[in-house]
């Protein structure tokens, strides 16, 4: 409980999403599922223990395997507006691809200004800015779960430039890429339980 505290609640001012990888995705839903299905039971049957061995488990999972997103700098796209949501839905499946500013308007129904400004205003954060939010967080996953070079990330995350990926991961990580794969490589981690 000493974890979760001075992980997730201690600093208020601070609020983070938490990415899992697809590869731990089923675990995490199958341990939820399970806490689910203990709660339904008769309260006489509610196994206390049960639940706190499957929530210990979400918790190891969570912090060996997940990837922490600050939210300072987004609110997670909590936008009602339709085309800036198309916008955002855009960037997330075509992040890894060479795209404009021009294509997502496109998609949005947006002139590219308009998108622009629309976007800042209901997010709080540019379209550019966005998509190298998301191919950051992308490129940080495949950095802890596989041994692609550097480069090979880069460009597998849209950045035609590995400097640039580069200056941009120390940016927003405050860490290299380098570093940040032996801080969080799966070898070092032991098994889940």
């Amino acid at each position: 409980m000493k974890f979760i505290y001075e992980k997730f609640v201690s600093d208020r001012k601070k609020r983070y999403i938490m990415q899992i990888p697809p590869m731990y995705q089923i675990h995490v839903e199958q341990l939820i599922r399970n806490m689910e299905a203990e709660q339904r039971l008769n309260e006489d049957k509610i196994s206390p223990a049960m639940l706190s061995l499957c929530l210990i488990q979400l918790i190891v999972i969570v912090n060996r395997f997940s990837t922490g997103i600050n939210s300072d700098l987004m609110d997670d796209l909590h936008t009602t507006n339709r085309q800036v949501n198309l916008a955002a839905t855009f960037i997330n499946k075509n992040y890894n691809q060479r795209i404009s500013l021009n294509d997502i308007a496109e998609v949005s129904g947006f002139s590219p200004n308009y998108l622009s400004r629309k976007f800042k205003e209901d997010t709080g954060m540019g379209v550019h800015e966005y998509l190298t939010f998301i191919r950051l967080n992308k490129a940080a996953i495949e950095l802890a779960h596989t041994d692609h070079t550097i480069t090979e990330v880069a460009l597998n995350n849209g950045f035609s430039d590995s400097n640039y990926f580069k200056d941009a991961f120390h940016k927003a990580y405050g860490m290299s890429p380098r570093d940040y794969r032996k801080k969080d490589s799966p070898a070092e981690s032991h098994s889940i339980f």
